[in-house]
């Protein structure tokens, strides 16, 4: 598997392994499937996607902060799950943040997903509150 910046031809992909989004967040959360999202981080070269077999299999789109990042999505294809995917690609960002500087990553989730044990064994900490509700935030200070 090979991790790298998203490109436009990539869309119509990226897009169906994010409709897991429209499906549990509604209408909310059909901006992260629409075009304007991945061109909008495809310029700005804060989305990933990781392939196998030049296939897409999962994705990943950051929002850079002054200081910090925040991870916006990170989706794998569902055959794909449990299998260390999302694991290569939240790496990837870690090491793509701390060579770009950014002294922090932030994210949250909601608790649909069942991904705070996944966050907390890549050495992220829960914060103690949420601003959406049934969520979990998260950070992960970064030594750079």
């Amino acid at each position: 598997m090979r991790i790298n910046l998203a490109k436009l031809e990539d869309i119509p992909k990226m897009q169906y392994i994010h409709k897991v989004f429209k499906e549990v967040g509604g209408p909310i959360f059909k901006y992260y499937i629409f075009l304007d999202y991945f061109k909008l981080h495809i310029s700005k070269k804060t989305c990933f996607v990781i392939k196998e077999d030049n296939n897409i299999v999962g994705v990943l789109c950051l929002k850079k902060k002054k200081w910090y990042c925040e991870i916006e999505s990170l989706a794998v294809q569902k055959r794909m799950r449990k299998k260390g995917v999302g694991k290569k690609l939240l790496n990837y960002t870690i090491k793509w943040c701390k060579n770009n500087s950014f002294k922090k990553i932030k994210l949250w989730s909601y608790k649909y997903f069942d991904a705070r044990n996944f966050y907390l064994k890549n050495g992220f900490d829960e914060l103690p509150f949420s601003y959406i509700s049934n969520s979990y935030v998260f950070k992960k200070e970064l030594d750079i």
